[in-house]
C-alpha cells in the first residue's frame, strides 16, 4: 500500500531509468529466470529457437536459389562454346561443378591439339606408305593372295600417272 505521491515518484524513477527493478522484484538474469520462472524461460527459448530457425531457413532458401541460378548460368556459358570438336568435351565435363567455361575451353583446345597431332601422324604414315608404293612403280611385284590389294593399288597409280603425263 502506498500513497498516490509515492506511486508517482516511483513511476518517475522507472521512467528516468535510475531503478528499473522497482516493480519487478529485483534483478533478473537468465539463471534467475530459469530457476524462478521455468515456463517463461522455456517459452523465451522456444521463441528464440523458432526465430533463429526461420532466419536460417530463409537464408538457406536464398543461398539455394542463388546457387541454382549460378549453376544454370555456368552450364549455359559452357554450352555456348561453339567450336569444332567441342561437343564431346562439353558433354563429358559440363556437369562437373568444378569446371568453368574457360577450363572447358582449355580442355577443348587440348583435345583439338591431340587430334591434330594424331592426324599429322596418320598423314606421315600415309605419306611413307605412298612413297614406298611409288618406289615400287615399274618393278614387277609378284602377285600372291596377300599382295593382290597392293598390286591393284599400284596398277591404279600407274594408270593415273600415265594418264596425267599424256
Amino acid at each position: 500500500m502506498s500513497t498516490l505521491e509515492t506511486l508517482i515518484e516511483e513511476q518517475n524513477t522507472i521512467n528516468s531509468g535510475t531503478d528499473n527493478n522497482l516493480f519487478l522484484g529485483g534483478e533478473m538474469d537468465v539463471k534467475t529466470l530459469k530457476a524462478e520462472h521455468p515456463d517463461v524461460y522455456a517459452e523465451v527459448i522456444a521463441l528464440g529457437k523458432a526465430e533463429a530457425e526461420s532466419d536460417v531457413n530463409a537464408r538457406i532458401e536464398v543461398a539455394r536459389l542463388e546457387g541454382a541460378e549460378n549453376e544454370n548460368a555456368r552450364i549455359k556459358e559452357i554450352e555456348s562454346i561453339n567450336v569444332p570438336g567441342a561437343k564431346k568435351v562439353i558433354a563429358e565435363n559440363k556437369f562437373d561443378r568444378t569446371k568453368t567455361a574457360d577450363g572447358i575451353s582449355t580442355l577443348i583446345l587440348k583435345s583439338q591439339q591431340e587430334q591434330m597431332e594424331a592426324m599429322g601422324a596418320d598423314l606421315d604414315k600415309d605419306g611413307q606408305d605412298l612413297a614406298n608404293l611409288a618406289n615400287g612403280v615399274g618393278i614387277d611385284i609378284p602377285v600372291n593372295s596377300d599382295d593382290a590389294e597392293s598390286k591393284a593399288a599400284i596398277d591404279a597409280m600407274i594408270v593415273g600417272i600415265e594418264g596425267y603425263q599424256r
